[in-house]
């Protein structure tokens, strides 16, 4: 009994010392989970913190923590633009913007009821190359022994804005968590680039395709788009 009792408040201790360690300061101006943020507000005003949701829940509102330990919450339609400093992997600086997107889901194009952050990755002379994390669910993923089970993760979403346009209107959607091929990707592509025939023409021969930076498209028709 007294053995008993002695491991089971080992397990205790050992149990605590585990969360301990495993807590993490998230308050810090340099913890890699929690980048700092700079924003810039429609009136003007700059408020620079830590961010603290990172826009995956919610897209549609940033939240801070100033230096002095402030939480400040701001929505994305008093927000004109979002900096998260050297957050990329080369350590430049991240620029989200927050607009409205036509995204495509079922085959049927809607808005965003509210603007959404989204990250710029590419600024062309005519257009922007723009993306943005999702949640995302494969219902056919198959675990360790073989049942057919959900498994959630994240995935993307990619855009493109035409400069002096209002709206970003999405061209692709990539499942991080499913490894197959996509049926109809070169179609649906090609109809997202329907009015731009580098892009198609790209797309046919294969020198473009969703395996590889999409960005590239941008690129090719931020080049066709100034040929007009």
């Amino acid at each position: 009994m007294k053995n008993f009792k002695l491991l089971l408040m080992l397990s205790l201790c050992a149990i605590l010392a585990s969360s301990c360690g495993a807590s993490k300061v998230t308050s810090t101006l340099d913890d890699t989970e929690n980048p700092t943020a700079v924003l810039t507000l429609k009136n003007g005003q700059t408020v620079e913190g830590i961010a603290k949701n990172y826009l995956r829940a919610d897209p549609t509102y940033i939240e801070l923590e100033t230096r002095q330990g402030k939480k400040v919450e701001y929505p994305s339609s008093e927000v004109k633009s979002l900096v998260f400093k050297a957050k990329t992997a080369d350590g430049k600086d991240e620029l989200w913007l927050p607009l409205t997107v036509e995204q495509t889901n079922l085959l049927k194009k809607t808005l965003s009821a509210k603007p959404m952050f989204v990250r710029v990755t590419y600024d062309g002379t005519n257009v922007m190359a723009l993306e943005r994390p999702v949640r995302s669910t494969n219902p056919h993923a198959p675990n360790a022994i073989g049942v057919m089970t959900q498994q959630k993760g994240w995935g993307t979403q990619f855009f493109y804005l035409l400069k002096g346009d209002t709206i970003a209107k999405q061209y692709w959607y990539h499942d991080n968590i499913s490894t197959a091929t996509h049926v109809g990707a070169k179609s649906m592509l090609k109809k997202s680039f329907k009015d731009y025939p580098q892009v198609v023409r790209g797309i046919d021969d294969g020198r473009l395709n969703y395996k590889q930076d999409l960005t590239e498209f941008i690129r090719v028709m931020d080049r066709e788009w100034g040929e007009k």
